[in-house]
């Protein structure tokens, strides 16, 4: 599930197949690691600089050992870029809400579907 989460949410190139299907379920993805690690690591507050440091994980275990994301300053710009775009879009959808900085869940039923 990981290596998923990461394939589609990782800077990559559509070559073929049924775009629209291919977007859905990068959306999704991108939103699931957002309910992963609030479910994760129990926090029910969190920024964005902090989020990419969770996703990256820590020196003992990250990239391949974690959720597949390297310690490095592109990946880090492009995962505070996307994951940017995806925490403003659950704001705007009334999934989460923005307080001094900082997003917080708003909709637990759309937070707990990830329980299921």
């Amino acid at each position: 599930m990981r290596l998923l989460l990461n394939s589609l949410t990782s800077n990559a190139i559509f070559v073929c197949g049924n775009k629209k299907e291919y977007l859905k379920k990068r959306k999704e993805a991108f939103e699931a690691l957002v309910k992963i690690i609030f479910l994760v690591f129990n926090f029910d507050k969190m920024n964005i600089p902090a989020f990419i440091e969770l996703i990256i994980g820590t020196k003992e275990r990250e990239g391949e050992a974690f959720l597949g994301y390297k310690n490095n300053l592109k990946i880090k710009e492009y995962l505070t870029k996307q994951f940017s775009k995806i925490f403003k879009n659950l704001v705007k959808r009334g999934k989460l809400r923005k307080q001094r900085g900082f997003y917080l869940i708003k909709d637990m039923r759309w937070f707990n579907e990830i329980l299921k």
